[in-house]
């Protein structure tokens, strides 16, 4: 089974009056795994906010696992589905990017 992306979610726009873009609508599955990531992100971010002092070899712990879920999800993907993956990534920096002026954007 094919990871479902950017590339081939077919991902629609919602725009304003004037033509800008407010809202996007995304595939079930390629939200769900958007969310995925943010909470393991967000694990991440908090656990170094609230324990500083951690001890590295746990830093390097949960870095590990992290990075070892990631290699899992990699693994279990096609060459293809990577490169949709990079095609997918650079048209999103693409479209976050789109409405912004030139000093705010989050991707150069």
């Amino acid at each position: 089974m094919s990871k479902v992306t950017l590339e081939n979610s077919q991902e629609q726009y919602i725009v304003n009056a004037n033509g800008n873009k407010t809202a996007v609508i995304l595939d079930i599955a390629l939200y769900e795994q958007m969310l995925e990531d943010i909470h393991d992100l967000a694990v991440v971010t908090e656990r170094r906010k609230n324990y500083p002092n951690w001890e590295k070899s746990s830093q390097s712990s949960l870095a590990v696992k992290f990075l070892e879920k990631r290699r899992q999800r990699l693994a279990q993907m096609s060459e293809v589905d990577i490169q949709d993956a990079e095609i997918a990534f650079e048209r999103f920096k693409v479209s976050i990017n789109s409405d912004r002026p030139d000093d705010a954007k989050l991707y150069l």
